[in-house]
């Protein structure tokens, strides 16, 4: 085998664990945290459909694809908070507004939760020990996004409070 032959394999076979290592950081390291407020929507028609509407938002991730700048700023608008009366789970609903440097992109948000049970009554903390979160598209059964809920919570007081963090598995 000639030199030449013997420094291309070396090369090669020297920068496939950076080439392996940045893909596979790519497809899994990306994650999200979300704090949201929320206030409990009076309607005395509907006493038992229970709604609550986001009040404040606070989001961040590493995801490249939704801020290729690292620098946006997030806002959620339309944000809603309701259990889903047939599963016993909560859902988010919303439009997340992505404002770059250079360009500004809103997504639809479904978020499917799954929660514990009730740890207490009235002034209640509920652990969120599973869910998903679909940004953009259809992003309730095809998201451009998905991303997996690792950890959550979900405090019932004055107001809804509501943690998450997400790894991305789409």
């Amino acid at each position: 085998m000639s030199s030449y032959a013997i420094m291309l394999a070396v090369s090669l076979i020297s920068t496939m664990p950076v080439i392996f290592n940045y893909s596979i950081h790519m497809a899994f390291g990306q994650e999200l945290d979300m704090k949201a407020d929320f206030m409990r929507q009076e309607n005395e028609f509907l006493y038992d459909d229970v709604v609550y509407d986001m009040v404040t938002f606070n989001f961040t991730t590493n995801d490249n694809r939704i801020c290729p700048s690292n620098t946006c700023t997030y806002t959620f608008d339309d944000g809603q908070l309701s259990p889903d009366l047939i599963s016993g789970e909560y859902t988010v609903d919303g439009k997340l507004n992505v404002n770059g440097t250079s360009e500004s992109t809103t997504y639809d948000v479904r978020m499917d939760l799954k929660v514990n049970e009730m740890h207490e009554e009235g002034n209640r903390t509920e652990q969120i020990n599973a869910g998903t979160i679909g940004i953009g598209g259809n992003a309730l059964f095809s998201p451009i996004y998905k991303y997996q809920v690792t950890n959550g919570t979900l405090n019932f007081g004055q107001s809804t409070l509501l943690y998450l963090h997400a790894t991305k598995i789409q």
